[in-house]
């Protein structure tokens, strides 16, 4: 009997066990739902750079095993993230309003129009929420 492509094993793994792992990682209560669908890609894009999963006797296992240690890593880079500290986005933010001028005639809500504004504008560095 011949070998199957690793290429539609892989495949073939991604429709089977996409939707039990999601499901499984759900479960456990330590991944938000808006992360559920990285996470998987992620197990799934380490699994494609592994070249021998003819090796693996149990996909299933594997794959959550994988999305264990995935779910961990994660968690691990988020206990080492710093959060902003509120001076300096406080000083961004007036940075950026500064930038914008919005010529207004008097009794204009001129909230509404920064707020506007603020939602079209692109910044030219890097992508920041305030």
């Amino acid at each position: 009997m011949g070998e199957v492509d690793p290429k539609r094993r892989l495949a073939d793994w991604f429709r089977q066990w996409r939707s039990p792992l999601r499901k499984f990682l759900l479960r456990r209560g330590s991944v938000p739902a808006s992360d559920l669908d990285d996470i998987a890609q992620e197990v799934f894009l380490r699994l494609m750079r592994y070249d021998r999963t003819e090796l693996i006797e149990h996909p299933q296992a594997y794959l959550f095993k994988m999305a264990t240690n995935v779910v961990a890593e994660w968690a691990i880079r988020g206990r080492h993230m710093r959060a902003h500290e509120p001076k300096w986005l406080a000083e961004l933010a007036e940075r950026a309003k500064s930038r914008l001028r919005v010529t207004t005639h008097p009794g204009d809500n001129t909230e509404g129009a920064d707020h506007a504004l603020w939602s079209l504008r692109r910044p030219s560095g890097p992508e920041v929420n305030i």
